[in-house]
């Protein structure tokens, strides 16, 4: 190694980072433990305060740069799934041989089952979209052929009060027959205030009468 009082310095302050790494690294294990003797005991109600306890330390030791800020939230989500799952255990299915079996739940599964789910309710969603759309046809189909009869009743009712008032207008056939009588009287009135032949012919068979003696 090159005697340089740069390199001699470096060395010094790797050895000193090293040893806080570790201190700290070794502090998350120790409350990691802790946590999983709680598992095994099964005392849920200190489980709280020792992940309390397990994410100030995670979160310190990112803030400080000897963990990485995705490791530490990893650490903190996977530690958060197992207190989750033992504080509500999840109901045991009997497996193949007749031994109770327990599933440990996982993000990738959750989110499978969740996607799952969706896939499921998303068909009954179109299928109720579907059927408000029919409806609504229906309604609209409808709605037009009531407008529709109520035009042609308007319609019909229009054309019989026309027929109605054009028949009132015509002028009755006795006011036109009225006057070829009249013509027939006033014919018989002349008739009769001309003299008849046989009125004519009287007086001269008169006046013949009397010339005859006086020959």
């Amino acid at each position: 190694m090159a005697v340089h009082g740069s390199v001699i310095k470096r060395a010094r302050q790797n050895t000193k980072a090293r040893q806080r790494n570790r201190s700290w690294k070794s502090r998350i294990k120790t409350q990691q433990k802790r946590i999983e003797g709680a598992f095994a005991q099964k005392e849920t109600n200190t489980l709280a305060d020792l992940y309390r306890e397990y994410c100030s330390l995670v979160d310190k030791a990112a803030s400080r740069k000897i963990l990485h800020k995705n490791n530490a939230s990893r650490k903190k989500t996977r530690m958060h799934l197992r207190i989750q799952d033992a504080m509500s255990p999840s109901p045991s299915t009997p497996s193949k041989k007749g031994q109770p079996s327990k599933k440990s739940s996982s993000p990738k599964g959750d989110e499978a089952a969740k996607k799952t789910q969706s896939a499921k309710e998303a068909p009954s969603s179109k299928d109720d979209g579907k059927k408000a759309k029919a409806s609504s046809a229906k309604k609209a189909s409808s709605a037009k052929k009531a407008l529709s009869a109520k035009k042609a009743s308007s319609a019909k009712k229009a054309s019989s009060a026309k027929k109605d008032s054009s028949v009132k207008k015509e002028p009755s056939p006795t006011g036109d027959e009225a006057p070829q009588e009249t013509e027939p009287s006033k014919q018989e009135s002349s008739a009769r205030q001309e003299p008849s032949p046989a009125e004519d012919e009287a007086p001269q068979e008169t006046e013949s009468s009397k010339k005859a003696p006086s020959s």
